[in-house]
Formats: C-alpha cells, structure tokens, sequence
C-alpha cells in the first residue's frame, strides 16, 4: 500500500511538473506576441470574362488564382474579394449549355476554385433572372454581403437566402472574418457591403446605401478590431462614404472599369480594372496595443508573364471551348483580327445611354452598310449593347460578340418621317436608358432632326435599317411591324445575307475601315 501511494504521488509530482512546464511554454509563446497583425486583402471588381481579354495576353483568373496561391504563401492570413458584376454581362453567359442557358454558372465554377471568399452584389446581377440568380447563390462556396438590398416576394421584403440540402440560409448584411498570425495576434475584421441602383429590377429592394452602412457599422463596432467596405458604387459615393466614416481605413469599390486609387483623409478608396486586367493587393496592419490600422496597396497587373493555375485553367478552358464551338457556328475564325482601334470605341453603359458613342457610330454604320435595299438611315437600341466597357487595339471577331452577346438580324424598312421622328423623340426621352438610340444618317435634336443634312418630312417615306429587336416594341412601345407608319419591312431569308446576323455585318464592315 505504502509503495503504491508513493508510485502516485510520484506520477502526480511529475505530472504538475509538466503541466507547469507546458503552462510556462505558452506563456513564453503569448509573450512573444509583438502585438501586430498583418493580412493581405486581393481584391477585384467588374469581372466578367474568365478569360483573357485583348488577345489573352491581360486578364484571365487562372492567372488571378496563381496570384492568390502566392500571397496565400506568403502570408496565410489573406483573403480575396470581388466587389461586384460578376454574373452578367458575359458572352458565355448567353449560350446554352447542357439545356439551358448559362447565366453566371460559368463565373460560379471559377470563382469556387479559386477559392474566393466574399463577394458584393453588383448591379448586373439583377440582369439575369430571380430564378438564376437564386441558382448561381446556392452553386457558390463563398459569402455574399446585402447590406443594402433584401428580396421581394410578394408585397414583403425579405434577406437574399441559400438554399443548402432544402434548407434556407440567409445572406448576411455584413461579416467579421477571423484572422490569427503565427504569433497569436488576432485580428477581427468587419465587412460590410453597398449596392448601386441603377438598373432597379422588380424583386429586388434597395435601401438607402449610406443610412444602411450607418447601421451596420453601429452593429459591427463592438464585435469588430477593424471595419472595411466592399462595395458596388459610383467613385462618387464611395468617396462620400469614406469622407463620412473615416473610422474606415479602407472601401474596396467596383461599378467604375478603370483602376482608381483615391485617399481621403484617412481613408482609401480602391477599384481595380474590369475584367481582372489589374487586382489590387490590399495590405492591412493592425496594432492590437495602439488600436493604429494601415493601409498599403498594390495594383498588379494580370498578364502573360504570370503562369496559369493549373486547376483553374482546366475549367476556364472547358468554357472558352464552349463558348468558342457556339461562336464558330456564325464566323469561321473567332480571334481574327477585324479591326484596328487607335481611339478606345466606347461601348459603357454610363455612355452609350446617353450620348452617341464611336462605338454606337460604327456599329449603325455597319447596319447601313449591310441594308440591300439602299438605306439612309440606321437606327439601334443602345440597350442591345452589353460589353460595359470599351474596346481599343486590335479588335478581334470574338470582341464584337462580347459587344453585341444576343444577336439578332437586321432589317430593311419603309416609314414615314412622322413615325421616325417620333421614334427619335422617344429616345431623346428614354436618355440614360436601353432605348436610347444609336444612329448613323441622322444628326440634329428636340425636333429638329435630319436625315444625310434634309429636315425630316412628315409625310415623306424614309429607308431605315434597324435591328429585329428594336421592331418588336419592347424598347419603344409603338415600334412594332403592326405600325401604320412602317410601309414594308425586307428580312434577311439566308445566312449569307450579311444581315442575318448583326454581329456578322459590323465584322464585314470593320474589315473594310482596316
């Protein structure tokens, strides 16, 4: 008994004798902490090719995602950002795929192996419709932030949701992420997010961004070290955010398609290139003892000289082949160069809804020229247009089909100059939105309109080349083939007629002003 008692209380001494030695080792581990935690933040925005642009040789997320591995390398505590317009517009997004079209799945499957986490709505995510939406949220592995935007069903207002084994999960109005470093440091990091309004659609509803922002930042103070924006607004409106709250130190942006870095005061705005042809690399600083935060950043271009991720690029491929098979079908040779651009054509949205473009020129010029039955005039809706960006250098078929992804066919018809004016009249109205025209023959405005230098004739008939889209009234009500002031309509009956495919007539057209 006597030498069992002294067994234990031997195994108990050394027992404590460890545990106190083990005890010592993570203090002397916790004593070490320097009290400074660094992450790195790679952000994009505007993304909507998961491709190469400009020939393949800028852009490409298979090159973003060996970017990422790197930083990831470097410093574990990293996380990568998409600040909105992802899903739509694209090219590949209008094709068909096993049944039906793709809308975003592309976009989806990409970002998932590259290991994003956080996304913000951007306003072209709206363009597809709930029901697709809904599909590309439940296909992602990544968070999205709606802090300024809920679900409409029905005449209530509800929390964008994932729907995960028939279970809903709703979207969250902000995020902390959790950062720790070798030596301890932790980090807690609260993200909120921001939407712009500016194509509204009827499921969604928007609040107002800057009041919402106030009350998330209200609710992420206490459980957050620091608080950053990721957000989808006008330069403007980021920047009055960060003027307003300067306990920001950082607001990642999108909506703009050219890099911008702005300082203001103490906070920064940053937004990258559309189309991940730069990413900014955000590195932010924390000093858990002085409560200081700083910001430097990066802005990196995406190019050939960076390798390609080799898992990414299995599945960027498998789309690019997908979306080239369906391109072949029309034009022979997809990254054929059509055309030299010394001055960037103007293809944004911000632009071509508002004002005549070069694009916008070019194009109605292109319909002009395909016409078979001597055309004055060429007419377009401007909203047909959904490349959002502009396209300089050389040119290549594939480009026009990013421009111009729905298609179409061009008509020749006969109207009478009252209906053409009152078509131009409308457009003047519609400024800012898809129906705004774009044109080639005509010049003038507010009534005072003219074709190839005449004043418009009520009563005389004109020869207009238009797109089918724009006949159908979905853009202007009146437009239809059942109007008394369209006199004869011509349809392309073959698809050797140029005017079969849009896209095809502005390719033969630009081929001609090499």
């Amino acid at each position: 008994m006597l030498q069992t008692s002294i067994r234990q209380q031997v195994f108990i001494t050394l027992f404590i004798s460890l545990f106190l030695i083990s005890c010592g080792t993570a203090k002397k581990i916790t004593s070490s902490d320097d009290g400074k935690i660094e992450i790195a933040i790679l952000q994009m925005n505007d993304v909507y090719e998961i491709s190469g642009v400009d020939g393949g040789k800028i852009g490409d997320l298979s090159r973003v995602a060996t970017v990422y591995k790197e930083l990831k390398q470097e410093n574990p505590q990293t996380m990568m950002v998409l600040a909105g317009d992802f899903l739509n517009p694209s090219l590949v997004g209008t094709m068909r795929y096993e049944g039906e079209r793709i809308r975003g799945r592309q976009m989806i499957e990409v970002l998932n192996a590259m290991g994003l986490d956080m996304v913000a709505f951007g306003n072209h995510e709206f363009d597809i419709s709930e029901a697709d939406l809904q599909k590309r949220i439940n296909e992602s592995k990544f968070e999205w932030l709606a802090t300024n935007i809920q679900q409409v069903c029905g005449n209530k207002e509800y929390p964008f949701y994932r729907e995960v084994n028939g279970k809903k999960q709703f979207l969250p109005e902000s995020k902390v992420m959790n950062f720790t470093d070798a030596d301890g440091t932790p980090l807690r990091l609260g993200v909120f997010s921001a939407v712009i309004n500016s194509n509204p659609v009827d499921f969604v509803h928007y609040y107002n961004a800057d009041s919402m922002v106030n009350l998330t930042l209200q609710d992420l103070k206490p459980k957050s070290d620091v608080i950053i924006g990721l957000t989808h607004l006008s330069m403007e409106e980021d920047m009055a955010l960060a003027q307003k709250y300067q306990s920001v130190p950082l607001i990642m942006g999108g909506h703009e398609h050219d890099h911008m870095y702005h300082n203001v005061g103490k906070s920064i705005v940053a937004k990258a290139d559309a189309n991940a042809k730069t990413v900014y690399i955000h590195r932010l600083t924390y000093n858990t003892k002085s409560g200081a935060t700083k910001v430097t950043s990066e802005l990196k271009v995406i190019d050939e000289e960076i390798k390609r991720d080799e898992a990414t690029a299995a599945i960027v491929d498998k789309w690019k082949k997908v979306l080239e098979d369906q391109v072949k079908e029309i034009v022979d040779d997809p990254y054929e160069i059509v055309y030299t651009a010394d001055e960037a054509l103007d293809g944004r949205e911000s632009s071509m809804r508002h004002r005549q473009t070069n694009m916008g020129s070019i194009f109605a010029a292109a319909f002009l020229n395909s016409s078979v039955k001597g055309a004055e005039a060429a007419i377009f809706n401007s909203g047909s247009v959904r490349i959002d960006d502009q396209l300089s250098g050389a040119i290549m078929a594939i480009d026009i089909f990013r421009a111009l992804p729905f298609g179409g066919s061009v008509y020749d018809i006969e109207m009478k100059g009252s209906l053409l004016k009152g078509v131009l009249r409308f457009s003047e109205k519609e400024k800012g939105k898809g129906a705004f025209l774009q044109t080639s023959g005509i010049t003038g405005s507010n009534g005072d309109w003219m074709v190839n230098g005449q004043k418009i004739d009520d009563d005389r008939i004109y020869k207009i080349a238009i797109t089918d889209f724009l006949l159908r009234g979905l853009d202007i009500p009146f437009l239809t083939e059942k109007n008394e002031g369209i006199m004869s309509i011509d349809k392309p009956v073959s698809a050797n007629d140029l005017r079969s495919d849009l896209r095809k007539a502005i390719i033969a057209y630009m081929k001609k002003q090499k």
